[in-house]
This record gives C-alpha cells, structure tokens and sequence, in this order.
C-alpha cells in the first residue's frame, strides 16, 4: 500500500580458509588458508546475501554486506570439504591381480551443524558511507573435541605397520562444538569517515552449564 519495495541481491559463497585433516598437523582437523595450494579465495556452493535495496517513492537506501577482511581476503571457512571415492583395479602379465577401493570420509559425518560455510567477520556498509563490523565466534574459536585429546590410535598400527600411528586419527568420532559456533562476537559502528563511534562486545557461557546453573550472557559498549 506505501508503493514501497525492497531487494534483494545475492551472490555465490566465496572462501579464504577451509576445514582440512593434513600430516603437517598430524592429521587433526584445523583450518588452513587456500592460499596453501594455488590462490587466496576459492568459491563454494550456495549463495549468501550481497545487497538490499529499499525503495520509497523517490527515496531509496541501501545496505551492501561485504565479506572480506581489511586485506581484501575473504572471511569465509569451508567447513565441508566434499570427498569422493573410487575404485581402482591393476594388472600383471595381463591377468587381474588386484583391487583396491579407495575413499575419504568428510569431516561433518558426525556433527549436527548443518551449516557448510561460516563467515567470521561480515561489514554492512550503507548508502551514507557509514558502515558496521560484525565479528563472529568460528571453529577457529572453539574446534570440535575429541575424547582422546588428539592421541594417535597406536594399537591400530596392526593393521598397517607401515602407515604413521596419527594417521589413523582420520577414523575418530569428533563431538561437535557448533552451539558455540556462529554467535556475535563484538560489533563496531563506523561513520562514512571511518571513525569508530561504538563497539559492543558479547560473551557467552558455555550452553552445556544450563544442566547445572543458569545461563549467562554479557555484553560491554563502548562510545
């Protein structure tokens, strides 16, 4: 009835760092920068909002949500790599001689976020210049735990005494830290100058201390 409209913009997911299970951290899931193999941004699935567009009459506002941190890089984490399997077969003297089946497990198999992608810092800039800062708490926060701290699965060694005894920490069951995950951190309000005009920051305490006190939440501003 205002003849009123809004838009709505959106654009690929973009990512600057992903989950991975590498030897150089003995085969514990961490994050590493893409710029590891070949370039400092890599795409992913999905879209993400970019733009919304309000319109009134001759009057017309927007807020543009920018991804990047201060050096350009994307703020985005893959937290699901897809992996893939197959099947492999060789020969000697012409006969079949073996079969070997081959595959990779991914990393949210056994965690309940459904979420393949997070952002750990996401600026809204609007249409007079000013703009805000939103941080969030990521994996690199609080990464997924494991009941046996990281300790190699030595007795596992049996079945392949040539493979490294960390390696088969590949095949251990991760308990999710996600609640934690994806909760604003602080928020920083900027003028068109750059200026920082207020900053809030939030802490939480860990969900699981419902079960035996009551739940805390803080925030502190700063002007």
């Amino acid at each position: 009835p205002t003849k009123g409209k809004t838009i709505f913009e959106y654009e690929g997911h973009e990512y600057g760092k992903e989950l991975q299970v590498r030897s150089a951290t003995d085969f514990i899931p961490a994050i590493v920068p893409v710029s590891d193999y070949s370039t400092a941004t890599k795409k992913a699935g999905g879209v993400r909002i970019s733009k919304i567009i309000d319109s009134l009459e001759n009057k017309t506002e927007y807020r543009e949500f920018i991804y990047e941190n201060n050096e350009g890089y994307s703020t985005g984490v893959l937290l699901d790599v897809p992996r893939f399997w197959g099947n492999y077969s060789y020969k000697y003297n012409g006969y079949d001689a073996g079969y070997i089946k081959k595959y990779a497990q991914s990393l949210k198999k056994f965690t309940l976020d459904n979420n393949h992608i997070e952002y750990t810092s996401v600026k809204e800039k609007r249409s007079d210049g000013s703009y805000i800062e939103y941080n969030y708490l990521g994996y690199e926060d609080y990464p997924d735990e494991f009941a046996d701290n990281g300790t190699p699965l030595a007795n596992m060694t049996l079945l392949k005494p040539s493979y490294p005894s960390a390696l088969f920490r590949v095949f251990r069951k991760s308990d999710s830290r996600h609640f934690h995950r994806g909760k604003l951190k602080s928020k920083k309000i900027f003028d068109r100058a750059g200026r920082l005009q207020q900053e809030e920051l939030y802490t939480y305490t860990d969900p699981r201390s419902m079960f035996y006190s009551a739940p805390d939440f803080g925030l502190d501003r700063s002007y």
